[in-house]
């Protein structure tokens, strides 16, 4: 092979590859400026919903919306709406109604909220249905929310909620119904309904012991009395010289306790005085007798000796003379008198 045939094969070689770079080049160009290019970006926001205004349409809209003849899968947002004036229960039958095609997620944590998910066009036809419904007169006039207790009363479930920061400031009992209308708590309606589900268990009816110290009745008036009212489920203890004791044990379910406290209190108070013969002695040292006992009353029930009188001789005989010991107290500390009196 000769010098300028070499010359010529080399040219051919170069004239080869130039092509080549050329072809391969033109090929990334018409790749890169597809419309259509589904390759990975460098932007790292690529394919995450815009955030802004939630009634406003996402900025890609006009080409996700545009038909251009070619069959191709719009892309799907998620996005948050916050109503106002309405709740979603209302907002619900009109998406439906007018044929929204969005996927809706409700969160019971805030009742106002609603979560929903489709294309760019479906997204800003329901912005433009909350904007034109949520609005003021269609809000509800009373909205409320009840809860019905099965083994406490409403009142210890306010008193519960009422430890854990949810009081309720405006609500109405009905039997064993608990009706609230405040808004505050209807917005974190889950967290009421769940706390009430624990506490209204029946490990909440278990009773409630406790020792109430009178003050002027004997245990055993107490208890017959309390029992006379009819509270269900409420036991009663005494304890030893009940017609003298001034102390009863009461067993009760904790809904009542402040009940049965309140009948206890009402129970316990001073009575008016009356005045009631004792004992009659006669004989010749039968006034001594009587001062003596007078004396011993005093000590062992606590009463004054001058509540206690002793009347003149009443057999008029001075021979054999007759005294009657008479006490000017309640009905409550005459009984116990009379029980000591028994006693010696």
């Amino acid at each position: 092979m000769n010098l300028s045939q070499k010359k010529w094969r080399l040219l051919d070689k170069i004239v080869a590859v130039c092509v080549l770079g050329i072809l391969v080049g033109a090929a990334f160009g018409i790749i890169s400026a597809h419309p259509g290019n589904a390759g990975a970006s460098d932007d790292p926001n690529e394919g995450q919903a815009p955030s802004g205004d939630p009634f406003e349409p996402p900025e890609d809209f006009e080409s996700a919306v545009v038909v251009d003849g070619e069959d191709r899968e719009e892309p799907l947002y998620l996005r948050r709406y916050d109503l106002q004036h309405i709740d979603p229960d209302t907002l619900m039958p009109l998406i439906s109604g007018l044929g929204i095609d969005v996927r809706t997620v409700r969160v019971d944590a805030n009742r106002r909220t609603i979560w929903a998910r489709g294309t760019g066009k479906s997204l800003w036809q329901l912005g433009e249905l909350i904007t034109a419904v949520d609005r003021a007169e269609n809000k509800l006039s009373i909205g409320y929310a009840s809860i019905v207790t099965e083994h406490i009363t409403p009142s210890r479930m306010i008193a519960h909620l009422s430890e854990v920061g949810l009081s309720p400031d405006r609500y109405i009992t009905v039997g064993r119904t608990l009706m609230i209308f405040d808004r505050a708590l209807l917005d974190r309606w889950s967290e009421v309904v769940d706390l009430a589900s624990r506490v209204d268990t029946p490990a909440s009816r278990d009773s409630r012991v406790f020792i109430y110290t009178l003050r002027n009745t004997a245990g055993e008036d107490a208890a017959e009395r309390l029992n006379t009212i009819g509270f269900s489920d409420v036991q009663t203890q005494t304890f030893n010289y009940p017609e003298l004791s001034k102390e009863i044990m009461v067993i009760c379910p904790p809904e009542v306790y402040d009940e049965v406290v309140e009948a206890l209190a009402t129970i316990d108070t001073i009575r008016r005085r009356v005045r009631v013969p004792l004992i009659t002695v006669s004989g010749d040292n039968a006034r001594r007798q009587l001062e003596a006992r007078r004396t011993l009353l005093s000590q062992l029930s606590g009463v004054p000796e001058g509540s206690m009188h002793i009347s003149d001789n009443i057999s008029g005989n001075i021979n054999s003379p007759e005294y009657v010991l008479w006490v000017e107290e309640s009905p409550e500390v005459v009984k116990q008198l009379e029980a000591l009196l028994n006693r010696l």
